[in-house]
């Protein structure tokens, strides 16, 4: 049995990954964090104990989930980092020097710290590198997203995560939006828009555009059971690893050194 502590149990994506952990074989959420103050405090959710408190659960847990904040999974870390308990982290919203703290944690044990835990999200990652790379000159990279009215970072992780990857493959600065007379568009530019509104769950396109041709690489999530399967994959890939910071991708194709 696979002992899951989850960190932001009672967030969208907490509630439904306790949902998804409930039919599977050989897994069980343990224990639940929630911020201070909550009003579930010190009860019961789905027969979880939540609590405000990472440190009262580390000796009953053999692995992390965290989708908190980045101020709660900074300050889980803290607590608990110093373990050889392996995580899974989906937060997102984080800055760039709170990023490479993250992932530095890696060095004390396994950790997953990935922006998008949908699998097919992660196919498209390597399809828009595969693109990026073997397209000459020529082609205007544009990426969009959109999201819930309550998402509170923007542009998204994952929209972020796909700007990496080309501006890797190929040179380019990032722009988000566009206002007033800006001119022509520069051609190592990599433009980056954040839409928001009702309940989308994540929708991402990559637009490359050249002359007289253009492409897309779309990818949508119509339910969160599509991260949470994910995180279920996640989580049984990280408790086999030994030390260190795997991806997305590692755990698709079932690549790793067994712990």
């Amino acid at each position: 049995m696979i002992r899951i502590t989850l960190s932001g149990a009672l967030g969208r994506m907490g509630r439904e990954i306790i949902s998804l952990v409930k039919t599977q074989d050989n897994l069980q959420v343990v224990s639940g964090i929630e911020q201070p103050g909550h009003p579930m405090l010190g009860q019961r959710f789905e027969d979880i104990p939540i609590t405000d408190d990472i440190a009262r659960s580390l000796g009953r847990t053999d692995c992390i989930v965290d989708f908190s904040s980045p101020a709660a999974t900074l300050a889980n870390l803290k607590k608990a980092g110093k373990t050889k308990i392996p995580w899974v982290i989906g937060t997102t919203g984080f800055s760039e020097p709170e990023r490479a703290l993250v992932s530095s944690y890696g060095e004390n044990f396994p950790l997953i710290f990935s922006p998008n835990m949908s699998i097919g999200v992660n196919l498209m990652f390597e399809l828009v590198r595969t693109a990026a790379r073997h397209l000459p000159k020529g082609y205007d990279v544009e990426i969009v997203e959109m999201h819930h009215r309550h998402k509170k970072d923007a542009p998204s992780g994952t929209a972020k995560r796909l700007a990496e990857i080309v501006q890797e493959e190929k040179e380019g600065s990032f722009i988000y939006g566009r206002e007033g007379t800006v001119g022509p568009r520069p051609e190592k530019e990599i433009g980056i828009l954040a839409l928001r509104g009702g309940d989308v769950v994540g929708e991402h396109t990559v637009i490359f555009a050249a002359e007289g041709e253009r492409f897309e690489l779309k990818h949508q999530v119509t339910n969160r059971a599509a991260f949470a399967q994910g995180v279920i994959e996640a989580v049984r890939f990280i408790v086999r690893q030994k030390p260190g910071l795997y991806s997305m991708a590692e755990v698709i194709s079932g690549h790793g050194g067994e712990g």
